[in-house]
């Protein structure tokens, strides 16, 4: 398994690189891509990465939780779907997963009318919450990450009238190549 900060290294090699084509006279070794870096260097440009993104986390952390004027302002859902954002339309809305905030730290995967993801990949209906008990909350509430890993894995198969949302997209394509209006 790759190291998951290998995409924040490569990312600010990336933009170290760019800076240094725009420098008169840039040492060759300014310019190396991020395939051919040795270990070293590799591992100063993730740490570097991993650190600014550890910032930027935090930052945006203690704004939610530092109201401006007594108000407080925090994400409550994703919209998780195949349908690129230029070809929102109508149907997209129809065939969308979303990871909606539950409380204490943990989020749902949802769709439709009261259907959410549990665990084990199925989508049950979301009894009101005076009738779910410890283990049906355990079975359907995920931390942030968890739960948008599902959602990504579970949107392009979401199923309505024997069509997935993948399928869909592909057929709404065909017929609207240049986009959609609404």
């Amino acid at each position: 398994m790759s190291d998951p900060r290998e995409a924040l290294g490569a990312l600010v090699r990336e933009v170290w690189a760019e800076w240094a084509k725009e420098q008169d006279d840039p040492k060759p070794s300014w310019l190396v891509p991020w395939e051919e870096l040795d270990e070293g260097q590799r591992e100063a440009d993730m740490r570097i990465g991993a650190t600014v993104s550890a910032v930027a986390v935090a930052a945006e952390r203690e704004r939610q939780h530092f109201p401006r004027d007594g108000v407080y302002v925090r994400p409550a859902a994703y919209d998780v779907s195949v349908w690129p954002e230029a070809e929102e339309c109508i149907d997209s809305e129809t065939w969308k997963v979303t990871v909606e905030y539950r409380g204490h730290g943990l989020w749902a995967v949802c769709r439709a009318v009261r259907r959410c993801l549990n665990a084990a990949g199925e989508w049950d209906y979301e009894m009101r919450p005076s009738e779910r008990d410890d283990e049906w909350l355990a079975a359907h509430r995920f931390p942030l990450d968890a739960a948008l890993d599902l959602a990504r894995e579970h949107a392009p198969h979401v199923k309505i009238n024997g069509m997935t949302a993948t399928e869909v997209l592909a057929r709404h394509q065909e017929r609207h190549p240049e986009g959609c209006d609404g």
